[in-house]
């Protein structure tokens, strides 16, 4: 299977960053094919120019600043994002990628009279987000009802393959968790991808 790794950390000696390594490995004894994306380390622009405004509906043309992008998204099986969620949702160069990559014509279709239809990645058979937050479940479940988590396997997983497995895997209050607790997620996300 190939890959698509995104990942989004600015620190390279971050949790995030281990994680994204354990990854890493964890497909490649499996195998798989891997793609890997580091969006702080290759100075990836989230921002969306008033050029790519203007042409955004225009799916002969919008890709043209993202074709190397587009082109990995349309050539995977499977994707795996690994972020840190903050202020309830994923970083703003994660976002800036989904919204300069994830284009009309490459994610989804936009109808002359403004309706949505989706399925334009029926490539993608597997969806993976791992993450991490600094508060507790309770407050991000059942306080504020994990609008990042909605976002992502709601929204975002519409694009692929109609019964695309989708698989969220989250560590809550990463601020206080132990080492043992650490290293058990770890463990837990490489032995999810390395049955993938």
């Amino acid at each position: 299977m190939r890959v698509l790794i995104v990942f989004c950390h600015p620190d390279k000696n971050s949790f995030a960053a281990s994680l994204y390594s354990a990854a890493v490995e964890a497909l490649k004894i499996s195998h798989h094919e891997v793609v890997e994306l580091d969006l702080y380390k290759e100075g990836f622009d989230p921002t969306l120019s008033q050029q790519e405004w203007r042409r955004y509906h225009d799916t002969s043309a919008n890709f043209d600043l993202v074709r190397r992008y587009t082109e990995d998204l349309k050539s995977v099986n499977a994707i795996v994002l690994i972020y840190p969620t903050w202020w309830n949702g994923m970083p703003a160069i994660l976002k800036g990628y989904i919204e300069r990559v994830w284009l009309p014509g490459i994610a989804f279709n936009i109808n002359p009279h403004g309706g949505v239809t989706f399925d334009n990645l029926p490539n993608v058979y597997r969806f993976v987000v791992i993450t991490t937050y600094g508060s507790a479940w309770w407050i991000n479940s059942l306080l504020l009802g994990n609008p990042g988590k909605k976002m992502v396997m709601r929204g975002l997983a519409r694009q692929f393959r109609p019964y695309c497995k989708r698989i969220w895997i989250a560590l809550y209050d990463l601020d206080r968790a132990t080492p043992k607790k650490r290293v058990a997620f770890l463990n837990k996300v490489k032995a999810t991808l390395r049955s993938l």
